[in-house]
């Protein structure tokens, strides 16, 4: 019996110290935790301007298209994403993407314009909030 005590002791402490030896090799340099967050610069720091394209169907006005004005040159490269949302906040109809930009747009320098065609209409009367993300 006691036999068997000294074999699982030597077994539970070499399991121990396998265990501690892996952890002790994995090379941790920093003594705590912790997160970090970069500042990301806009490609247009004066802002943009929406208006809504409308249709009527079945009784009711749609949104169907949204154009975004006042775009900056800086942001051709980049890809446009229009989301409506109700006042709470929950998305209504399907979002609209431009792929690239400058592919899609007119106007003069520093003043872009670009029309979104949506995914999917959205009922004119829920629409309280509009998101554009540039990026």
């Amino acid at each position: 019996m006691k036999k068997r005590i000294l074999i699982a002791l030597a077994v539970a402490s070499l399991a121990f110290v396998s265990v501690f030896a892996m952890a002790a090799s994995l090379n941790v340099t920093s003594p705590s935790l912790g997160a970090d967050s970069e500042t990301v610069s806009s490609c247009d720091t004066d802002g943009v301007s929406t208006t809504y394209g409308n249709s009527f169907s079945s009784g009711s006005y749609k949104v169907t298209s949204v154009t975004v004005s006042g775009i900056a040159d800086a942001c051709g490269p980049k890809g446009l994403k229009v989301t409506l949302a109700t006042a709470a906040g929950a998305a209504v109809g399907g979002e609209g993407t431009v792929a690239t930009l400058s592919s899609s747009w007119a106007g003069t320098a520093d003043a872009r314009t670009v029309t979104v065609t949506l995914a999917s209409a959205a009922d004119a009367s829920s629409v309280e909030k509009i998101n554009v993300v540039i990026g």
